[in-house]
């Protein structure tokens, strides 16, 4: 009776520590923004960018972005006739179609920006999180319509998560079918307090630790 009140008291410990969970959010509002980077930082408008660029959020937080071609650094209003608000400073991957990844030096729990096709029309958006093995967290699509309205009226396409686990994000649109800008990245670098919970890899430990345990104190009630 002790060994099966035993075992069920350690793979009940283990099967608390769950993957942590992914959704999407469609406005900067739903992300508890804590931190920000601005793409000004790299060069005024018309600044063309070899990858990949070593960035620093207002906060202090280091991050690198790239792109398999070249990116390009562009302002709503000058050199970028869209519907993000006049003067942003954005980043464009130009023509080459490929995503925008932006890859953590610590990792975050959200990260969104507003994002629009440089084609005129309904484009979809995608934004996917890893974590800092490489492993996909997560992917969600965005419904966008870009136009020349220049009112800030360009969606967001942002994750968030129960833990702190996302170490690179890439931006797509039309499945990678269309060049596409961002504008300013809004980071929940702090976390959720009482909602954290470990990844993947450290669930398997936990479990790992725990059967090693279970297997000790077998052996000592035997």
């Amino acid at each position: 009776m002790k060994k099966e009140i035993i075992l069920a008291a350690f793979l009940a410990m283990a099967g608390s520590q769950a993957k942590a969970q992914i959704s999407a959010v469609n406005s900067a509002a739903a992300l508890p923004v804590t931190d920000t980077i601005n793409w000004g930082q790299l060069g005024s408008t018309f600044t063309q960018l070899t990858s990949p660029q070593t960035v620093t959020s207002v906060g202090g937080l280091s991050a690198s972005v790239s792109d398999a071609g070249t990116l390009e650094r562009r302002d709503e209003g000058n050199g970028w006739n869209g519907n993000f608000t006049l003067g942003d400073h954005l980043l464009w991957n130009q023509v080459d179609l490929n995503p925008i990844t932006i890859t953590f030096a610590t990792p975050v729990t959200g990260a969104g920006a507003l994002i629009q096709s440089d084609q005129f029309g309904a484009f979809v958006a995608t934004l996917s999180a890893y974590n800092s093995l490489g492993v996909l967290l997560g992917t969600e699509t965005f419904n966008g319509d870009s136009t020349s309205a220049g009112d800030g009226s360009a969606i967001f396409a942002g994750l968030d998560s129960t833990s702190a686990d996302i170490s690179k994000i890439s931006f797509s649109a039309n499945n990678q079918g269309v060049d596409f800008a961002i504008d300013t990245l809004d980071l929940n670098a702090g976390g959720k307090v009482g909602n954290s919970v470990p990844d993947a890899g450290f669930s398997s430990l936990m479990l790992g630790a725990s059967l090693a345990g279970l297997g000790f104190l077998r052996r000592k009630l035997q």
